[in-house]
């Protein structure tokens, strides 16, 4: 079984170190570095992705932008995908501002006083978190700026996918996320049939506040699949 981990916006899978410790010693995640994978849409990153996953048995954890990765793979990758774990992620526009990210200047994703406090305020809803900020920003600071600009221009242009699938999908939801709406959420569940939600109490970067209860999530779902197979 292969644990494939897509990262967010910042496409490093720096962020993900935290949920990675939490998981079982057994288990040894692939974390894409989307800098990495070539295609300027999110269909083609996708299509490139699949060349070079080999398992048979896929289990997909999608970060916040890489949902639609996510979402396309299972068109390409068909009944190998076994589940999919999205962590406050979308498949198609997340909110109406978001329309408008590909007008962000990349200056302001460089870590200032305003910018941190933006970040604490909107991705980690007002909680406590300035370690995961500042990780954040040097994630940021590391990704490559054209294929940034890249990916948020994939966020303001998504379209709405009609293609529904019965693979097996929970959506960790934080309890106040403000960057991905309910109607993002409704949205995935209506493509993605057979999907079941976990509320985590905590902001739209909820696998780096509350990434024990994330890996959990992921653990009990593992083991949930493993368990069909005996």
């Amino acid at each position: 079984m292969e644990l494939i981990l897509l990262p967010g916006l910042d496409g490093s899978g720096i962020l993900f170190k935290d949920l990675i410790a939490a998981l079982p010693a057994t288990l040894t995640p692939h974390v894409i570095c989307l800098d990495q994978v070539k295609g300027e849409t999110y269909y083609e990153k996708a299509s490139y992705l699949s060349q070079y996953i080999y398992g048979n048995e896929v289990i997909i954890v999608a970060e916040s932008y890489s949902g639609r990765i996510a979402y396309e793979l299972c068109g390409l990758l068909g009944c190998r995908v076994k589940r999919v774990i999205f962590l406050a992620s979308f498949i198609h526009s997340p909110s109406h501002t978001s329309k408008l990210a590909n007008l962000v200047p990349i200056s302001m994703l460089n870590e200032s006083y305003f910018s941190r406090y933006l970040l604490l305020l909107i991705g980690f809803a007002g909680c406590d978190a300035s370690s995961q900020v500042k990780c954040v920003f040097k994630s940021i600071s590391l990704a490559d700026k054209e294929k940034l600009k890249n990916r948020l221009s994939n966020i303001a242009t998504l379209d709405e996918p009609v293609r529904s699938f019965n693979t097996k999908t929970i959506y960790i939801q934080p309890t106040h996320d403000f960057l991905v709406n309910r109607r993002a959420v409704k949205k995935l569940q209506r493509l993605f049939k057979n999907t079941s939600v976990y509320k985590v109490k905590g902001g739209h970067f909820i696998a780096q506040t509350q990434p024990k209860q994330c890996a959990k999530v992921i653990e009990n779902v593992i083991d949930e699949y493993e368990g069909e197979k005996k």
